[in-house]
């Protein structure tokens, strides 16, 4: 996030904050799970996060964060 924020300045902000809000809400209506796996895929604006969620606690653990190639 560090990286990107030094990147992209402000516009990261609204990407950090869907990122924190998976503390509560884990399973965002604009998340899509991945098949059947607990692996889920979360998009705003053109960046990206792949994440897992394990277990009835809900425990989130990112696995990667990255931006989208931008499409003309």
């Amino acid at each position: 996030m560090r990286a990107l924020r030094q990147k992209d300045g402000d516009a990261v902000k609204p990407y950090a904050d869907a990122i924190n809000a998976l503390a509560t809400n884990p399973r965002p209506a604009d998340a899509a799970r991945l098949g059947g796996t607990n692996t889920w895929r979360l998009h705003v604006g053109r960046y990206r996060a792949l994440y897992e969620i394990d277990g009835p606690n809900v425990a989130v653990t990112l696995l990667l964060i990255g931006s989208t190639p931008v499409r003309p």
